[in-house]
């Protein structure tokens, strides 16, 4: 028995041949071979697809990979890449998956137009990484929920805050929305107001707004504008109940 399977592990017939291997848009072939650890002439059978798949997913963009033996010669190493959907600056910018999970040091081309995370040191983030993700998915989540309505201003920055809970940065102009923690759909809902307010009563529109505190009760918001002979200038714009 010993002396059969010796014969048909090391037969030339079981010897690898094929590596059937698709790159995704951010890997290279070769680069994933060196990983995986395997080459043409190896013993198939001996091959433990568990431990290549363990040693691709090393790669920074890949999320999953699955290995598997397609008798009589080939290896099939099936992947899925990570999809970027926020930046976080720690002590670099990180690219940060939909796990909530930094994944590589990002380029300035692979950060442009996701949001990005501020606020969180990396030392807490070092020490407590589940938590720190578990943050980021909440983030992620104001993101969502932000982006659910069509026509609303691009969103530059997220900063996260412990104390006081979320803050938006638009895009254009850099204005502050906070929103704190909680109920973030009905705050969003009347930010939504606040811009209807700006543009229909002479205020100067969305470049004038500097802060919006949605983070207080009651049904005026205070909105911090910025007064057209350059100072600062504040107001209170009322808004309805929002009933979502």
């Amino acid at each position: 028995g010993r002396w059969a399977l010796h014969q048909i592990v090391n037969s030339p017939r079981f010897r690898l041949q094929h590596i059937d291997l698709a790159t995704t848009q951010h890997t290279r072939r070769d680069e994933l071979l060196a990983l995986a650890q395997v080459a043409e002439g190896d013993r198939l059978l001996t091959i433990d697809t568990n431990e290549v798949a363990g040693r691709v997913a090393r790669h920074p963009w890949i999320a999953a990979a699955k290995v598997s033996r397609n008798l009589p010669s080939t290896l099939r190493i099936e992947l899925s890449e990570r999809k970027p959907v926020a930046a976080v600056a720690l002590d670099g910018l990180y690219l940060v998956d939909e796990s909530g999970r930094p994944f590589k040091r990002a380029r300035m081309d692979e950060a442009d137009g996701l949001p990005i995370f501020t606020g969180i040191a990396r030392e807490p983030f070092a020490k407590q990484p589940e938590a720190g993700a578990a943050v980021f998915r909440e983030a992620l989540a104001v993101v969502n929920e932000y982006h659910a309505r069509p026509g609303r201003p691009a969103l530059s920055e997220v900063n996260l805050d412990a104390r006081f809970g979320f803050s938006l940065v638009l895009l254009d102009g850099g204005a502050e929305v906070r929103l704190g923690h909680g109920e973030i759909g009905k705050k969003l809902a009347r930010f939504d107001q606040i811009l209807e307010a700006v543009s229909k009563e002479n205020l100067g529109g969305l470049p004038a707004v500097r802060i919006v505190n949605l983070d207080l009760d009651g049904g005026r918001v205070p909105v911090l504008l910025r007064a057209r002979d350059g100072d600062a200038a504040s107001t209170q714009v009322p808004t309805k109940p929002a009933k979502n």
